[in-house]
C-alpha cells in the first residue's frame, strides 16, 4: 500500500510537467510501477504523442526518485533517533545506514574495542531466530535498544535440500570458513551450472529488541540476479557482491561506488525496511 500511495504523491507531482490525462491513464494502468521504471514510462508515452517534436524534457529519473524520498519524510516519523546495529562489521552498518538514508535517523555499529560483547550461537532454523538471538543479547549486553539482521540465500532452480540457506559460508564440512577467494569460486562453478546466469533472492531476517526483552520482527525479501563471471572487486565483508548485479547500471555491486551502493539498499530493502523501523513504538 506504500508503494502506491508514495506513487500517487508522485503523479501529483509531475502533474505540473504532463498533461493530466497522460498521467491519469498511465496511473490507471500501472499503479504499481516504482519511480525508476515510473519516469521511463512516463517520458515515453508523452514522446510517443507528441511525435517528434522538440519539448524541454527534465530529468525525470532524479525528479521522481527526489518526490518519493520527499513522501516518505513526510509519512515517515521514527521513533527512535538513533539506531544500534548488533554487528561489528562496517560493511553492514553501511548497508543499513544506507537503505535508512531518507530517514531522520542516527545508524552506527557497535565498537568491540569499547563494548564487551557476549559470544551469540547462530544456531537458529531461520534468519529471523539468528537476527532475534543477536538483537536480545547485545540489547541486555549493551542496556540498549539494538537492531539486528541476518540473512538467508537461496537460488530459484535449486531444490530446497540443495540452498545454501542460512550456511551461505559452509561450503566445505572441513573448513567451516573458507577464505573469500574460495567462496567465490564455489558459488561461481554453482552458477556455471545453473547456465552461467540465474535468479535468486536473499532473505533479511530482522529483529529490534530492548534490554527488557521486547522484540518486533521483519522478514524482507530482496531478489537478485547471478552471474558466474565475477567482477574484479571483492568486498571482504561481502565477496559475494562480486557475483550480484545491480539492475539499474549493470555492474557488479561490488563494483558501484558507494554512494551508489547507498542507493542500491534504498531502492532494494529501504522502504520495508524504513517502513518496519517507522513503526517500531518502542
Amino acid at each position: 500500500m506504500a508503494t502506491n500511495l508514495a506513487n500517487i504523491y508522485c503523479f501529483k507531482r509531475l502533474s505540473d510537467l504532463f498533461p493530466h490525462k497522460i498521467i491519469q491513464k498511465i496511473y490507471a494502468k500501472r499503479p504499481d510501477l516504482y519511480y525508476w521504471n515510473l519516469a521511463r514510462h512516463l517520458l515515453c508515452s508523452f514522446i510517443s504523442q507528441h511525435g517528434k517534436r522538440k519539448i524541454f524534457i527534465p530529468d525525470l529519473a532524479s525528479n521522481v526518485y527526489s518526490w518519493r524520498l520527499d513522501y516518505q519524510k513526510m509519512v515517515h516519523s521514527p521513533k527512535m533517533a538513533e539506531i544500534i546495529v548488533g554487528t561489528t562489521n562496517d560493511a553492514k552498518v553501511k548497508q543499513i545506514k544506507g537503505a535508512l538514508a531518507n530517514l531522520d535517523i542516527q545508524v552506527r555499529g557497535i565498537d568491540k574495542t569499547k563494548e564487551d560483547l557476549p559470544e551469540v550461537e547462530e544456531d537458529g532454523k531461520t534468519a529471523i531466530e539468528n537476527a532475534r538471538k543477536k538483537a536480545l543479547a547485545y540489547a541486555k549486553a549493551l542496556n540498549r535498544t539494538v537492531l539486528s539482521m541476518d540473512n538467508a540465500l537461496y537460488f530459484d532452480e535449486l531444490s530446497p535440500e540443495e540452498q545454501p540457506d542460512l550456511h551461505v559460508r559452509r561450503i566445505n564440512k572441513e573448513n567451516p570458513r573458507p577464505s573469500d577467494e574460495e567462496l567465490i569460486e564455489y558459488y561461481s562453478r554453482l552458477i556455471e551450472k545453473l547456465g552461467g546466469e540465474t535468479k535468486g533472492y536473499w532473505e533479511f531476517g530482522i529483529c529490534v529488541a530492548t534490554p527488557d526483552g521486547q522484540t518486533r520482527e521483519t522478514t524482507i525479501i530482496s531478489p537478485r540476479t547471478f552471474k558466474s563471471n565475477p567482477g574484479a572487486k571483492v568486498n571482504p565483508s561481502y565477496p559475494l557482491e562480486s557475483l550480484q548485479i545491480d539492475p539499474e547500471s549493470g555492474k557488479f555491486i561490488g563494483e558501484i561506488s558507494e554512494g551508489d551502493q547507498a542507493l542500491f539498499w534504498q531502492k532494494v530493502i529501504g522502504e520495508p525496511l524504513a517502513n518496519f523501523v517507522t513503526s517500531v513504538d518502542f
